[in-house]
């Protein structure tokens, strides 16, 4: 038999390869989801294709052939999967299937053999980020829907197109301030953070020159970086001492899942704020996550952001670490110039010593 479907809660599909190598989390994943699995891709394309109610996917890189991109592509072009997460399997250090999975811009990818209890912690995360986004986008659509009546009883077409920008740019920031809230109840490192990366990141793009209107956007924009720790475990996102590297890798799927809750709006706000909470965890000398970009292949707002949140996050009380002082966080910058930073982002944020200070002192916890 090419596949079985166990009907529970979420929708869960997996393409596993002829060994079965997904047994193992098969198994487990049963007893609280629908699942249903394929070891024959052409019959799993063809479902994938026709059913409309998925949650996740799961797909062994093995099982999908010499044409893996191809298959991938074809996936993610399908109108009813965009926003669907899927993960990747693959083999522990595997660097060739490891550099294939980046390629895809899949939504994870998990390496084998598993750690049953870290995977169903993962797979629960983005099923719980996936239907999340699913009820933002049901509400957005039904407020617009509202607001598209009110604008048709407006008699000045001219008044109702003023009136309707300005209720689209306000909604968009009250829906940047409340994600920030949240984030802010959900991680007690932010607060106060959020206000000084956000006006550092300001500073730096004003001192490379970017026009006003970039920086108030950067400005706006940055305090979501890193909306995606909503997706985080409490016992991962709040330990107080060094996370394991299998809970690092968990931890480091809140840039992907800040991309999921930000991305596919055509508010120029929104996919700000969506491009650098995905790259500004990506380092200079290629060495970041979750993609390996390097240098200007990392779009600039994520460089910038990277500058201005290291450097408030080491300047900031932390449950693993008290604040450094300004100096040594500022030695860190320098001595990670052309590794970690952009050299004209570091030096962009240190021109103004007087104007990083003021920042400082400004926005204290409390």
């Amino acid at each position: 038999m090419d596949h079985v479907l166990i009907s529970d809660q979420a929708n869960i599909v997996v393409l596993d390869n002829p060994q079965q190598d997904l047994q193992s989390l098969v198994a487990t994943l049963t007893t609280d989801y629908a699942l249903t699995t394929f070891l024959d891709r052409p019959t799993f394309i063809s479902y994938a294709g026709q059913t409309q109610r998925i949650d996740l996917i799961v797909i062994d890189i093995d099982a999908l052939g010499d044409d893996a991109h191809a298959v991938f592509t074809g996936l993610r072009e399908l109108p009813h999967l965009v926003g669907i997460p899927i993960i990747i399997t693959l083999s522990l250090h595997d660097a060739g299937q490891e550099q294939l999975a980046l390629s895809f811009n899949a939504t994870g990818y998990i390496t084998k053999p598993f750690s049953i209890p870290i995977e169903l912690a993962r797979i629960k995360n983005h099923i719980h980020t996936h239907r999340s986004l699913q009820v933002s986008r049901e509400q957005n659509r039904y407020f617009d829907l509202k607001a598209s009546e009110r604008s048709a009883k407006l008699t000045d077409i001219r008044s109702e197109l003023l009136l309707k920008n300005k209720d689209l740019s306000s909604r968009e920031k009250d829906t940047l301030l409340f994600l920030s809230r949240a984030a802010d109840y959900r991680d007690p490192e932010t607060g106060a953070h959020l206000q000084r990366m956000s006006h550092y990141a300001k500073l730096i793009a004003k001192n490379l020159g970017l026009p006003e209107a970039d920086q108030e956007l950067l400005l706006e924009a940055s305090p979501l970086h890193d909306i995606g720790k909503l997706g985080i475990s409490d016992d991962i996102l709040l330990k107080p001492g060094r996370l394991s590297p299998e809970e690092f890798d968990i931890m480091k799927q809140h840039a992907v899942i800040s991309y999921e809750i930000l991305r596919g709006s055509t508010s120029p706000l929104m996919r700000a704020a969506a491009e650098l909470a995905l790259t500004h965890h990506e380092k200079y000398d290629g060495s970041g996550y979750p993609a390996g970009l390097a240098g200007e292949a990392i779009p600039l707002f994520g460089r910038i952001t990277a500058v201005a949140d290291v450097f408030d996050a080491l300047t900031s009380v932390r449950p693993y670490k008290p604040a450094w002082p300004l100096q040594k966080a500022v030695d860190f910058l320098q001595e990670q110039s052309g590794k970690h930073f952009d050299p004209l982002c570091v030096e962009a944020f240190l021109q103004d010593w007087t104007a990083v200070l003021d920042i400082h002192e400004s926005y204290l916890e409390g």
